[in-house]
């Protein structure tokens, strides 16, 4: 059977070589292009190597050369995956040492750097975020991506976004990490409790428990607070446990804030249809 052209083009996004696109990503970053600015034939590479000493994030390297052989040293056992989407990050970063105008031949460069990193990885099902001043790559949830909306019009963006970085690649066998965030998600939810509780759209879709409380709110706190999360005393349940274990757990408690998360939208939802239809 013919396929059309944009058949083929769509089949061909499922099978990325990622050692292949990293590769074009260095093409993109070493091509000379002509700088308006400085009316000279430059690279992106060139540019921010000139501007490296006032990179925010540069630490004790002095120079971008010195970043990246250390940076491959520290990747060698990392998946290629894992490596593309270090390498991305890093230029991404890099680029803030960019005069960026809006426009001009700068501009389009490190645009079609940043189009490119993400063309590949939503096809491969992951997504470039901002948070906390930078540009990550995690992977894209849509129950995720609804929740950190619905707290965003209630709590600060910044603690919102939170909520999407509990995916990002990295966190994968990072349980202090994933705890960090859980913290932070426990706290955001804290304020919603007993709205959740008292909802009665949301009571009329979920099982009631004690004092007629939604249990799946009374769980989740539960977990919050009996598997070594926000506490550390004698009835955490997860002490002594494999780390495997606890990651486990904690994907789950990920899981369950998001549906308590939407919960609030759900209940929304179901009282703007009854009003609709009486």
């Amino acid at each position: 059977m013919r396929k059309s052209y944009f058949e083929i083009l769509e089949e061909s996004s499922l099978n990325l070589d990622l050692g292949k696109e990293l590769d074009k990503l260095e093409q993109i970053i070493h091509e000379s292009f002509w700088n308006d600015d400085m009316g000279v034939n430059c690279s992106l590479y060139e540019l921010i190597e000139l501007n490296f000493k006032r990179y925010r994030n540069r630490k004790h390297f002095l120079t971008v050369e010195e970043l990246i052989n250390d940076l491959l040293v520290n990747s060698r056992k990392l998946s290629t995956k894992e490596r593309y989407f270090i390498m991305a990050e890093m230029y991404l970063d890099l680029f803030s040492t960019l005069h960026m105008t809006g426009g001009g031949s700068l501009d389009k460069q490190a645009r079609c750097f940043w189009e490119q990193v993400q063309t590949v990885s939503n096809s491969i099902g992951y997504k470039i975020i901002h948070s906390n001043n930078r540009l990550i790559i995690v992977e894209d949830n849509v129950f995720a991506n609804e929740a950190a909306q619905a707290v965003s019009e209630f709590a600060d963006v910044k603690e919102a976004l939170s909520i999407l970085e509990y995916n990002h690649f990295s966190n994968k066998g990072n349980i202090d990490r994933k705890k960090e965030i859980l913290i932070k998600i426990a706290s955001l939810l804290e304020p919603w409790r007993d709205d959740l509780n008292n909802n009665i759209e949301f009571k009329n879709v979920l099982k009631l428990g004690n004092k007629n409380k939604v249990v799946a709110v009374e769980k989740l706190f539960q977990m919050f607070n009996i598997l070594n999360i926000r506490h550390n005393n004698e009835v955490q349940k997860l002490t002594n446990m494999d780390r495997n274990m606890i990651e486990v757990w904690y994907d789950k408690i990920y899981t369950l804030s998001l549906f308590v998360i939407l919960g609030k939208d759900i209940a929304q939802i179901l009282s703007d249809f009854n009003e609709f239809v009486d």
